[in-house]
């Protein structure tokens, strides 16, 4: 049984051969009609383009967007270089408009509050906060580290100098637990904190807008500026 079933794949193999041609067969069963996917990171669209003229593959700008790459090169393909793919098929790139860069904002003078805000909506995140004794309003910032006008490529961290009152003394951190959001915002402003990131989830033992958790324990002493971020009940 074994021998006709052999004797009948050797038969099928030799008639397609005839039937479709012997380098089309080998084609089709070999997979000699794929061909690799080239490398194209680091070429513009034109020498891309250029590179592919041979027509087996076809190329198209997906997009653009920051990367590590110059500007004008492609940093990204689909499929991957390398990929097994038939001829014909098209190449997917993404040309780099080079690496982003963050001016540093001038916040100094701004209440602190505020010189976050403005520097989270630029892109920027507030690594460190440091406090100064100063003849000067309380909170307010005196200067940033990168300075103003320097240019964040690698980074987008800025750390700020704040101003403290030479009178000032530490503040006992008051009570915010089951208060309601807009009278505990209320009680840290009155007690010369920064209302920092407030996150609202599902809990279903308290009303809505309900102070549920704090980033700083009542009762711990604290000085004027610290940033309180609030976990609240939705």
């Amino acid at each position: 049984m074994k021998k006709y079933i052999c004797y009948f794949g050797t038969a099928l193999f030799l008639c397609a051969s005839i039937y479709f041609g012997s380098a089309v067969f080998f084609k089709f069963f070999f997979n000699s009609f794929l061909i690799k996917t080239p490398n194209l990171s680091g070429l513009s669209f034109e020498e891309a383009q250029s590179a592919l003229e041979t027509g087996d593959l076809s190329l198209k700008k997906a997009g653009e967007d920051f990367s590590t790459f110059p500007v004008g090169k492609i940093y990204s393909q689909l499929p991957k270089a390398g990929s097994k793919i038939k001829e014909g098929r098209l190449i997917k790139v993404w040309v780099s408009k080079g690496q982003k860069q963050i001016k540093v904002p001038d916040l100094s003078g701004m209440d602190l509050f505020d010189a976050r805000v403005l520097a989270e909506n630029k892109g920027i995140v507030i690594k460190h906060i440091s406090y100064t004794k100063k003849n000067s309003a309380y909170n307010k910032v005196i200067t940033s580290d990168p300075a103003p006008g320097t240019l964040l490529t690698d980074t987008n961290l800025v750390s700020l100098l704040v101003s403290i009152p030479e009178d000032d003394n530490s503040i006992v951190m008051p009570d915010l637990l089951g208060l309601e959001f807009r009278d505990a915002r209320s009680l840290i402003k009155e007690n010369r904190l920064v209302l920092g990131k407030t996150e609202y989830i599902d809990n279903f033992d308290f009303e809505s807008n309900i102070i549920i958790d704090v980033s700083v324990p009542e009762g711990e002493k604290v000085k004027p500026g610290t940033i309180i971020n609030l976990i609240i009940s939705r």
